[in-house]
């Protein structure tokens, strides 16, 4: 790397290569990465193991595949990867959890991937479901953490365990402020997990750091996620994945632009800035390639925090009542089989009740005593500064 590269933060990683590195010696290793998974200097976590002259026995790959290759929902098909020879076991495909049979040679399995910093990231879940197949085997269980890339900021409400879902694991915020080790030792407790969890902590990451704070490279943690604004936007813009709005899958601005056919987008633009502060709303059109409206002109905005600590959650809460101010008619939840899709991205059935006038803003004063709450149950389980 150039001389000029010097990040701020040592990321779990690079310290288990260094300072832990004890721990992996004579274990048959079982990694589960994706594209993020690099060390400082961008060595793939695999080849950074390999050069120091550790066993890995098999990969295992979340959401979008081991190179982040597959769009949100496609299915990961487990295979052998002809590079490295190892099989890459899938874990979003016909299963979801490690299954025995995949840790039938393996000492311990290894959690390197980048944290989103968003509650409905399957990461999170995929994280918990090794740990459950891990504490049932009596595999150790390793996180390398990373940082949170949008601080240690939260937002939003706490999830009922009634809309526990793939996208709604664990109860914390939409906003969770937490590092991957940090979301671990939660859920260990929080499940009762009877497992041998190792953490290898970062140095030099501080809660009120965002990624660009680091010195780090950026790394896409997922397809739709190209960038840091977009995934400081996503906590909120992930919201309208339960509406008939495009949330700019697609396009070239993923959660960073919103829209639909049926809007006009000078109209909205004007309306939503004349009612907010710290965020800027430009009109714009665009043509989705994939997801909704697919090949379809759309009217919409681009939205562009002019202040970082604008509350993302509420602001998208405001941008959803407003297009459905505006367009009563055109407007509409998204269905699944078991309910709305809004409610099990929410974790609760609030936030539809507020839009369609069914409840008042004055419910969302329980999300606050919700989030107070969590900042005391998670003290226990932080460890930066």
């Amino acid at each position: 790397m150039p001389k000029a590269y010097s990040p701020k933060v040592k990321l779990g990683v690079d310290r288990a290569l260094s300072d832990y590195f004890e721990i992996f010696q004579g274990k048959n290793i079982g990694l589960i990465v994706n594209q993020g998974s690099l060390t400082s200097g961008l060595t793939p976590t695999v080849e950074a193991f390999y050069e120091k002259g550790l066993y890995i026995a098999s990969l295992f790959a979340p959401e979008h595949g081991l190179h982040g290759e597959k769009q949100a929902g496609e299915e990961v098909i487990t295979y052998i990867d002809k590079n490295l020879g190892l099989p890459v076991y899938s874990l979003y495909g016909e299963t979801r959890k490690p299954t025995p049979e995949m840790l039938e040679d393996i000492d311990m399995l290894v959690w390197d991937i980048p944290e989103i910093g968003a509650r409905y990231s399957t990461y999170i879940a995929t994280m918990v479901l090794a740990m459950e197949a891990a504490a049932e085997r009596g595999i150790t269980f390793i996180v390398l953490d990373r940082p949170n890339p949008i601080s240690g900021k939260r937002e939003g409400n706490i999830l009922r365990d009634e809309f526990r879902s793939f996208v709604g694991f664990l109860p914390i915020p939409m906003r969770h402020g937490l590092t991957p080790a940090e979301i671990a030792l939660f859920a260990k407790d929080f499940l009762g997990l009877q497992l041998d969890l190792k953490i290898i902590p970062m140095l030099g990451w501080k809660r009120d750091m965002f990624y660009d704070d680091t010195g780090l490279l950026w790394i896409n943690p997922s397809p739709n996620l190209p960038n840091l604004e977009n995934v400081l936007l996503y906590p909120g813009a992930c919201l309208l994945e339960g509406t008939n709005i495009s949330e700019g899958r697609g396009t070239n601005f993923p959660f960073q632009v919103l829209g639909a056919p049926w809007i006009d987008g000078f109209r909205l633009a004007k309306e939503l800035n004349h009612h907010s502060e710290g965020v800027f709303f430009r009109s714009v059109r665009f043509v989705p390639s994939f997801s909704k409206y697919k090949g379809e002109l759309c009217e919409g905005v681009a939205v562009h925090l002019l202040n970082p600590d604008v509350d993302v959650v509420m602001l998208y809460l405001f941008i959803i009542q407003m297009l459905k101010v505006l367009y009563p008619k055109e407007f509409q939840w998204l269905k699944r089989d078991d309910g709305y899709v809004i409610d099990y991205l929410v974790g609760d059935d609030i936030l539809r009740g507020i839009i369609d006038g069914i409840n008042g803003l004055s419910t969302l004063l329980q999300w606050e005593e919700d989030l107070k709450r969590f900042e005391e149950k998670i003290k226990p389980y932080l460890l930066y500064e």
